[in-house]
């Protein structure tokens, strides 16, 4: 096989990958020719040498020519390609692309060996496209064999630390790869010993000092790692690597405050993070925000109620205990009356996921002033003119009654459900339900679910003239989540079996329930009364 050196053509005797085949001397053959054209400086050459080579596979890197020469390409001629000091932009981006192709072809073992020759050269290569072909490729043998990287990512050893220290990098690309390679490191108990060991932490913290958004990615990763497990988190603390996010938390710069926020709220949705909040005061810390005047609050409190949303969700607080030391419950009071409708509604999901728990809803019904909470979802529910707040609302309450098995306090979500509104919100949501947009009939089904979790719940919207009937009419509701929703009311109606409603009404709402959700069949007469719509 020959090099023209006057238009740099390649003769491929024997055919090529998409034409037939190209032996294994052809493929030396070029190897050859490539690196002699390379170390000449003969781009055209190199060029086309390139382009035959990547005849053997198709665009998106699946191999073409026989099996047997599928890993005996030279990663090692490919890698002298990349060398800026004796080739062109072209033959670099050219080299970069068919060897991202070839790696594929290696098994774990010859692909890790591969790039021993290619990752300390590629991941400080001045071209993006090279340094994301090997942080995908650490990555990818991550993936294949986690076991290879604990053998070669040695403590302070020089290919871990400039990996991590890709985290500066300006491509989102490289950045990507290298916090994916840094999560898979994590999960595993050795390799987290050596990822968060200072000889790795202090060259990235360098890094940190000189650039704020690097400094805010190795944040981000390192909640991420805390967030993989209970050890993954003691790992991390015991290195005292969430000091900075704590010093972040309480800072004057408003944005480096929420950036704070969002990523303590991303402990906060893991149980063992929320914890370790609770119990190293993180979270009460940060409450203090909600009670205080603080330099953009309208920005800062909402993301404080959603930091206490996931709270209230993931761990049984005593918020009794919570309100005796940082005062919410009147900041939250106050802010659900805010004409900011961000505020407002981040306090309102704050109330509703509070009092869903047991604790929470102690706490509010304790006394006439803190009732006011229950008093005001059920006002927001029913609010005339405004559809938006009527949504949040019946969201709200229906998170507050809904059956909560593990509090297994039916009586006190009945007596907040009469607090919110009673008799006359279950009418208003009945015929809300009937309401041209969606999300308004979302929360209105939502809140009917709910109440009929409840045996007296199911009691009271059987009782509603006509619901019944409109409940088992399939035509009523066209979009899939709509009679999936609807389906749900009727199916907690009758997991009630002792309601001692009339037969009919009883049997259509069991066969509703036996034909599911889509069924197509002839419906039952409806009798919707006309006046509530």
């Amino acid at each position: 096989m020959d090099v023209d050196a006057q238009d740099g053509s390649v003769e491929a005797g024997t055919g090529n990958g998409n034409g037939g085949f190209i032996e294994s001397q052809d493929v030396r053959d070029l190897e050859q020719q490539l690196a002699a054209a390379v170390t000449a400086g003969k781009e055209a050459e190199a060029l086309a040498c390139l382009a035959t080579l990547d005849t053997l596979f198709t665009e998106d890197g699946r191999w073409l020519g026989p099996q047997e020469l599928a890993r005996q390409l030279s990663v090692t001629t490919l890698v002298l390609c990349l060398d800026t000091a004796i080739n062109s932009e072209d033959v670099v981006e050219a080299a970069a692309r068919l060897l991202n192709k070839a790696l594929h072809q290696q098994t774990p073992e010859a692909l890790f060996s591969s790039l021993n020759t290619l990752v300390l050269q590629g991941l400080q290569h001045d071209y993006v496209s090279v340094r994301a072909l090997t942080t995908e490729h650490l990555l990818r043998v991550a993936r294949l064999d986690i076991s290879a990287l604990a053998k070669a990512f040695v403590p302070g050893g020089l290919l871990l630390t400039t990996a991590m220290c890709c985290l500066a990098d300006d491509d989102s690309e490289v950045v990507g790869h290298v916090k994916a390679l840094a999560l898979l490191m994590a999960d595993n108990d050795g390799l987290r010993q050596t990822l968060l060991a200072p000889e790795c932490m202090l060259p990235l913290k360098s890094q940190c000092a000189r650039s704020s958004t690097t400094r805010m990615r190795l944040q981000e990763l390192i909640v991420k790692i805390a967030c993989i497990s209970g050890p993954a988190l003691k790992d991390v603390t015991s290195h005292h690597l969430l000091a900075d996010l704590v010093t972040a938390m309480t800072s004057d710069d408003v944005l480096v405050q929420l950036n704070a926020l969002e990523l303590i709220g991303l402990l906060a949705a893991v149980q063992h993070g929320t914890e370790f909040l609770v119990q190293s005061g993180l979270l009460h810390t940060a409450l203090r925000g909600l009670r205080t005047e603080i330099p953009m609050a309208s920005l800062v409190q909402p993301s404080l109620y959603s930091l206490l949303s996931q709270c209230a969700k993931n761990l049984a607080l005593d918020f009794h205990a919570l309100n005796t030391e940082v005062g919410f419950l009147d900041a939250l009071l106050q802010h659900m009356q805010s004409q900011d409708p961000i505020l407002r509604n981040a306090a309102v999901s704050a109330a509703a996921a509070i009092g869903h728990t047991k604790s929470g809803l102690a706490l509010f019904m304790a006394s006439e002033h803190n009732q006011g909470v229950i008093k005001a979802l059920g006002a927001f529910a029913m609010a005339r003119g405004n559809p938006e707040l009527q949504a949040v609302g019946l969201h709200a309450v229906a998170t507050v009654i809904d059956e909560n098995l593990q509090a297994e306090d039916g009586n006190v979500r009945q007596t907040a459900f009469e607090l919110a509104g009673g008799q006359k919100l279950a009418s208003h949501a009945t015929v809300v339900v009937k309401n041209p947009f969606e999300d308004l009939r979302t929360a209105a089904y939502h809140f009917l679910q709910s109440l009929a979790s409840h045996r007296w719940g199911s009691l009271m919207l059987a009782g509603q003239a006509g619901f019944v009937e409109y409940l088992v009419n399939r035509n009523t509701e066209q979009a899939a989540a709509m009679k999936k929703w609807k389906f749900a009311v009727v199916e907690a109606i009758v997991r009630h079996k002792d309601l001692g409603l009339p037969g009919p009404q009883w049997l259509s709402l069991l066969a509703y329930c036996r034909d599911g959700v889509f069924f197509q069949g002839s419906d039952v007469a409806v009798a919707v009364d006309t006046e509530a719509m």
